[in-house]
């Protein structure tokens, strides 16, 4: 932007402020939704449910967003400052507002190694494991630098050494006809106690039979199988967890990359499946112990005991003691399709932004600024409940509105609310009480109606009674109430009231 001219654009830009939105910066770049109250809507590359804040570009013309400044604090304006990014017109950026300070993406070009991940417990390459074409495979070296090689004292359950598999590289062929496999410590695995929280990358081509396993734990009574299913579908269970499965099959004696991931570190533990960068399925519960000590037998090659080998070949085995982060397992994925020549399809390399400052549910004041200190949008952000956004409505229009159904990194298009109602007020004070009382039930808004019940069920304008009057109490009651008001936000902020009587729990 040009700095001619600054004093009259400052002028303009404090009337834009008094007066609404006019477009007077051809930069025109504003904040169009908010999260304050993340309970599931979005996750970040660690998993966890992060508030967030969109921007949007609804001016004519790209717009590098180096040096742009996004605060919660009108003292602080440049309080955490966007990197080089350019926004084209119409497009929307997303940056996490979890207080993690986060700029930057893990560039594939400079993953020399999968060793420049941290966590890495086991490394297989193919390449790198020393053997001729057609030799029998009895040890495949960890290349991790924690000695969990995996070995095969049995001759005929040795896999096969194959020279020129996929594009000049090498693979290590299993033959499920054989019971061919090779065994990891269980006990005396290095870098890993459990599977808890763990990544396994595979490249790997399938045979065709089924059920043919990649990788797997059991002797247990809560085994992990890390497999192609009787359907071809690629399939992952961790001890307690329910298996998932792929959305699609899995092409026949074709190269590919497949990864399994188990997080129970975030704020809601779940595992998911990915091919060839794509994720291909996920699911939300938490695993269990999932302990290696108590597990007899750790696999490669196989999935569980005696009937699940592979038919196949693997030409490279990753796994990392913790899930990856989205842009970590991009990272690794791009550097094994750029090491064997395979085709990659994940998302461009973008990065996920995290502001240095979390949002208030409460409410606070959000500032977008521009790199020469002017102020390009200010919004108050009310209190949300959970789940809930604000946002622009018309999408990128100047009005906001309450979301029951955010739409981060998309238009805004879901139905807009008005404030939600705050719940109702009780005449009486929760407790114990020896006599029979006559209840009240209240709201500050007239246009509110109350709906109450009296069973400790979830109160709505679908479930309980529409309070008309005063409620009689005489014994042990739980009374709950929530406002429900038309045009405004659906809230699940219900109060909770229970009265004991003393002779009815004795």
């Amino acid at each position: 932007m040009k700095r001619r001219g600054r004093l009259r654009e400052y002028l303009a830009a404090a009337v834009a402020l008094l007066s609404g939105p006019t477009f007077l910066f051809s930069e025109d770049v504003v904040i169009n939704e908010v999260q304050t109250a993340n309970t599931g809507t979005l996750r970040d590359e660690d998993g966890d449910t992060s508030d967030w804040i969109e921007v949007l570009n609804r001016g004519a013309v790209p717009v590098d967003l180096a040096g742009w400044g996004l605060s919660d604090r009108a003292d602080a304006p440049m309080k955490w400052r966007f990197p080089a990014w350019t926004l084209e017109p119409g497009e929307r950026r997303l940056v996490f507002a979890s207080g993690k300070d986060r700029t930057n993406v893990l560039d594939a070009a400079v993953l020399a190694s999968p060793k420049d991940v941290p966590g890495l417990v086991l490394w297989l390459r193919a390449g790198s494991a020393g053997y001729s074409a057609g030799d029998r495979v009895p040890v495949w070296p960890d290349l991790s630098g924690a000695g969990n090689s995996a070995t095969q004292t049995v001759a005929n359950a040795q896999p096969v050494w194959i020279a020129d598999a996929l594009n000049g590289r090498p693979a290590v062929r299993f033959a499920k006809a054989s019971a061919q496999q090779l065994l990891l410590p269980t006990a005396g695995f290095t870098g890993m106690t459990s599977l808890r929280d763990f990544s396994i990358v595979m490249v790997c081509r399938w045979g065709g039979q089924t059920v043919s396993g990649l990788f797997g734990a059991w002797g247990a009574s809560q085994n992990a199988h890390f497999e192609i299913n009787a359907g071809g579908q690629l399939r992952l269970r961790v001890a307690a967890l329910d298996s998932i499965r792929s959305d699609g099959v899995m092409a026949v004696n074709a190269w590919c990359q497949v990864a399994g991931l188990m997080n129970s570190a975030g704020d809601t533990p779940d595992a998911r499946l990915f091919r060839d960068g794509i994720l291909r399925g996920s699911m939300e519960r938490d695993p269990g112990a999932a302990v290696l000590v108590g597990y007899t037998t750790l696999a490669i090659g196989n999935s569980d005991s005696t009937t699940r080998f592979f038919d196949g070949d693997i030409a490279e085995v990753l796994i990392f003691n913790r899930a990856l982060p989205s842009v970590e397992r991009e990272a690794v994925e791009r550097h094994l399709a750029v090491h064997y020549g395979l085709l990659y399809q994940a998302r461009p390399a973008v990065p996920e932004l995290h502001a240095n400052f979390s949002l208030s549910a409460d409410g606070e004041p959000l500032l977008l600024t521009r790199p020469d200190g002017a102020q390009a949008d200010a919004v108050t952000v009310p209190a949300l409940p959970g789940g809930a956004a604000y946002g622009r409505m018309p999408d990128g229009s100047g009005a906001f509105a309450f979301f029951a159904v955010p739409t981060p990194g998309a238009t805004n298009t879901a139905q807009a609310y008005g404030a939600p109602v705050a719940p109702p007020s009780f005449s009486h004070e929760r407790g114990l009480y020896d006599e029979p009382f006559t209840l009240t039930l209240s709201h500050n808004d007239p246009a509110a109606d109350i709906y109450c019940t009296l069973d400790g069920s979830q109160p709505a304008a679908t479930n309980g009674l529409l309070y008309a009057g005063p409620l009689t109490i005489s014994t042990t009651t739980v009374v709950r109430a929530v406002a429900v008001k038309e045009g405004a936000l659906p809230t699940r902020a219900v109060a909770t009231h229970t009265y004991l009587f003393l002779e009815s729990v004795l």
